[in-house]
């Protein structure tokens, strides 16, 4: 294998004999299961690699035959250097033994030397965040002490690959920051990872993608557009989503969208061009009616991307003008996002409403915050702008701040609307 490859896969394929004979699409009975069929690939020394498809696809599959757990029925796999997989929970522990002895094991396990390891332990065990039951045996962990000691000596042992396998959410977000902190560090050093994730926000700044549908390698590519064209047609079908890509004006909402003191009357997106674009301003404008005259109501727009993952939230509030009027009736509110803000991708939107918005500014009580900030009415309108590559667009996916990212957008209020 070339020097600069760390990882060649050539027609791999991988059947599984089935116990109990089962129909295919055309009625007939089979006795086994192709897991892979024909699989070729190869992936550079430093890489980050993205895995996608639906269950059952053969993305697993994949991983255990790279991690060694299992053999290829067909076709040949070439590694250079050491592979580390997280691929289960606790895989390659043992029960009875503690944190302490286990991280021996397993590096022992995987040709690291007793000196290596000992020069490694003490970063392992603080890393891992479970110095407090290091010496007590893992059968009594949970499944995020299992994860991150497994994590962490991965992470700190010299290994050449990486292989996850939907487990990067564990642990609290500070030790997620570290985590992904750290992958960024042992990437630069030539190491290569792959990822197999449903979370698009995992798997966006991965260099190369690797598309599998039904044990077939379908599609690789290093484009990010290859993951976000995979997950929206995913989410279409599984979610009959509607993605509007031109002018328009909803006036029915989802029944989930139901509150006693609001009602949405009607979301416009409205744009001065035949199909919605990102190099020209774009208004979201939204008329809800306040169904009673006590209590005031200020309104936040916000933007996600079609994983659900939040992009952007902004309101009036961020310009200092916080609602006091408490009449009941008809208010709209129209905010302008910014020309080249965004791009070829759909968005999501959804509002919510805050009560009393100056009692909870002088409140510091949980419940009298969490009793006023519950009207939200959820992915009222799914939108895709056309991307035109020339002009210098915004990727919002890439400044995405998990609800921080609070801008005070141009927003025309109007206070009041007089029902005909």
């Amino acid at each position: 294998m070339e020097k600069h490859l760390s990882i060649r896969v050539e027609n791999v394929s991988k059947i599984f004999p089935l116990r109990y004979p089962r129909k295919d699409e055309d009625g007939r009975e089979v006795f086994e299961h192709t897991a892979l069929e024909n699989i070729s690939f190869e992936i550079k020394k430093g890489e980050s690699v993205g895995i996608i498809g639906s269950n059952g696809s053969g993305k697993s599959t994949l991983l255990q035959i790279l991690a060694g757990i299992t053999k290829p029925t067909s076709g040949s796999v070439q590694i250079c250097g050491k592979v580390a997989s997280i691929l289960d929970v606790g895989t390659g522990f043992h029960p009875e033994l503690s944190g302490r002895e286990n991280i021996y094991l397993n590096g022992q396990v995987h040709g690291f030397s007793k000196k290596e390891i000992e020069r490694k332990i003490d970063e392992i065990i603080q890393f891992s965040e479970v110095e407090n039951f290091i010496d007590e045996p893992v059968k009594n962990y949970s499944n995020g002490m299992y994860l991150r000691l497994a994590f962490s000596i991965m992470i700190h042992l010299d290994f050449d690959v990486y292989l996850f396998d939907e487990v990067m959410n564990v642990g609290d977000v500070s030790f997620r920051e570290k985590s992904n902190q750290k992958l960024k560090e042992l990437q630069q050093s030539n190491k290569t990872f792959l990822f197999v994730s449903h979370q698009l926000s995992e798997l966006e700044d991965k260099d190369l993608f690797l598309h599998l549908e039904k044990g077939v390698l379908k599609q690789q590519s290093h484009q990010v557009d290859v993951l976000r064209a995979y997950v929206e047609s995913t989410l279409i079908k599984n979610d009959d989503i509607k993605i509007y890509t031109e002018n328009i004006v909803l006036t029915e909402f989802s029944d989930k969208n139901k509150y006693d003191d609001v009602k949405l009357i009607s979301v416009s997106l409205l744009q001065d061009s035949e199909r919605l674009v990102s190099n020209k301003p774009l208004q979201v404008e939204f008329v809800y009616e306040k169904l009673y005259d006590s209590g005031t109501l200020d309104a936040m727009l916000f933007i996600q991307d079609i994983a659900g993952e939040p992009l952007l939230v902004s309101s009036p509030v961020a310009d200092g003008r916080v609602s006091n009027y408490k009449n009941k009736g008809l208010y709209a509110l129209k905010c302008t996002i910014p020309q080249s803000f965004l791009i070829s991708t759909p968005y999501k939107v959804s509002i919510q409403f805050i009560r009393d918005l100056n009692v909870l500014l002088a409140s510091s009580n949980t419940e009298v915050i969490n009793k006023n900030v519950n009207s939200i009415f959820e992915d009222v309108v799914v939108f895709k702008p056309a991307y035109l590559n020339r002009y210098k667009d915004i990727d919002l996916s890439k400044v995405n701040f998990k609800y921080k990212l609070f801008l005070a957008l141009d927003w025309e209020v109007s206070n009041r609307i007089e029902q005909e």
